[in-house]
């Protein structure tokens, strides 16, 4: 991510971020939270998300990744 990922929901699926390399911030649920490379972070369903920073991240997402079931919030 370099930039931002704007706030967005998942309904169905979950996520799992390892922060490879860099530095930034998530926002979970209104609360933001500082990561750097080293960090992991799990999103469960229905929790509203955004990034923002200059860092490489491995994504895991179960089930595999809906473009439907994506909802931007902003």
């Amino acid at each position: 991510v370099r930039g931002e990922a704007r706030l967005h929901v998942h309904e169905r699926l979950a996520e799992t971020y390892v922060v490879l390399r860099g530095e930034g911030e998530i926002e979970l649920s209104g609360e933001r939270f500082a990561v750097r490379a080293g960090s992991v972070i799990h999103i469960p369903p229905g929790v509203p998300h955004a990034l923002r920073g200059d860092f490489d991240i491995l994504n895991f997402v179960v089930p595999p990744f809906d473009p439907a079931d994506e909802r931007l919030l902003e």
